[in-house]
């Protein structure tokens, strides 16, 4: 598996390098220290699977340096999940992260124990959101069954439910999610489409009126796991 990771603080860089080393067999580490760095290691490593990033590089600050990176990686085609690893943890910042395609967000204050928690989460397709911001950002639940059924949703999402979930989970946008299904499948579909089962699935996990970045947060919330591997039955 090829990670990159990319931090500006060679000291912290070796720290997260010797965790992810000790928990994944085969690792092939990319570091970068700039998002310059970051950008060119995406054209150069077509294998990059997850990308563990700062948001304050000497070279760009703020969400703005997720916004910049994603942008490279569609440019080549590639989308790898891209997890925020930051000092900075304010519930705005989260909701920025998530609205611009992040699949995750670890503190930088956290455990070592924690941080390897929240990678093999990442890696076996789950999402990791710090509790304090689960808890501030409780989303506005359905009434009955569907919110009471929340955590037995994986049995109850269809086939196509659970494949435009686990690309949700990947960060990909509506467009890019209705391209994949649709080379996947060989049979067209809309990003209307995918919209329409982000709405299906938000109801299903007991919120109402959210786009993909609250489903986001709910699976993290849920402990869910949307791993893409075989195909669907749909």
């Amino acid at each position: 598996m090829q990670i990159l990771l990319v931090d500006d603080h060679p000291h912290v860089r070796m720290g997260s390098a010797l965790s992810l080393h000790e928990m994944i067999d085969g690792l092939v580490l990319i570091e970068a220290g700039s998002l310059a760095a970051a950008c060119e290691a995406i054209t150069t490593h077509a294998g990059i699977a997850l990308i563990l990033l700062d948001l304050c590089l000497t070279d760009s600050a703020g969400i703005d340096t997720l916004r910049v990176l994603r942008a490279a990686c569609e440019a080549v085609g590639r989308f790898p999940r891209i997890v925020i690893v930051s000092g900075a943890d304010d519930p705005d910042l989260i909701d920025s992260a998530l609205n611009e395609h992040g699949t995750g967000f670890i503190p930088k204050g956290v455990s070592g124990a924690i941080f390897k928690n929240a990678i093999q989460l990442t890696l076996a397709g789950g999402v990791y959101i710090p509790e304090l911001y689960l808890r501030s950002r409780q989303p506005r639940g359905l009434p009955g069954v569907a919110q009471a059924s929340a955590r037995q949703v994986g049995p109850k999402l269809t086939d196509t439910e659970r494949l435009v979930a686990s690309y949700c989970v990947q960060g990909l946008t509506y467009k890019h999610i209705a391209r994949a299904i649709s080379e996947r499948r060989g049979k067209a579909m809309s990003d209307l489409t995918v919209k329409t089962h982000v709405k299906n699935i938000a109801i299903k996990m007991g919120i109402a009126g959210e786009g993909k970045a609250a489903v986001v947060a709910q699976i993290g919330r849920l402990d869910l796991r949307f791993p893409i591997g075989a195909e669907d039955g749909a």
